[in-house]
């Protein structure tokens, strides 16, 4: 989710330097056809400030294709280091609330689960000390029966990355 949030962020960075780069050629192809008096300094340094904001737009490009490749790089080491999937990061933010602490259950196999969650085995636990949502993760969750008549379903998830469609957190950086 932290990565999906920084993905976004960077890409409406991306976006926003290419409205900058716009509004500053928009102004130097007026000022060039006005009959306004400029300094000697002006276009140059509009031409700097142009080429900069072309370099950081090609340089949060790098970084959004560096980070996804780190965080699978990380996933990748997790599995051949454990022989399991790298587990949730469960000391991040709350995705339903974002408050920052959370019940963490440092044995969670020994819990016992019921209904259609019988045979599966918890590997993570935590629960938000906030709004009381919960993050899991099992060791199969094939063991996990699917259809009406568990009571359960299979939905897709509607956000790929990097695009970051789909996401509903508001933007404040970038």
């Amino acid at each position: 989710q932290a990565l999906r949030v920084q993905i976004r962020r960077l890409q409406s960075g991306r976006a926003r330097d290419l409205v900058v780069l716009a509004v500053l050629l928009g102004s130097v192809l007026y000022l060039r056809r006005s009959p306004l008096a400029v300094g000697e300094w002006f276009y140059p340094l509009a031409g700097a400030g142009a080429l900069l904001i072309v370099i950081g737009f090609l340089v949060r490009g790098k970084i959004v294709g560096l980070l996804t490749s780190a965080a699978s790089a990380l996933r990748a080491a997790s599995l051949r280091l454990t022989g399991k999937a790298a587990p949730a990061a469960l000391s991040g933010a709350c995705e339903r609330c974002g408050a920052s602490e959370r019940i963490v259950f440092e044995r969670p196999e020994q819990l016992t689960l019921g209904g259609a969650l019988a045979k599966a085995e918890l590997t993570e636990l935590s629960v938000c000390r906030s709004c009381g949502s919960l993050r899991a993760a099992l060791r199969d969750p094939n063991l996990v029966p699917v259809g009406p008549e568990h009571g359960t379903r299979v939905d897709q998830n509607q956000s790929d990355l990097p695009s970051g469609v789909g996401l509903e957190e508001p933007e404040h950086e970038g």
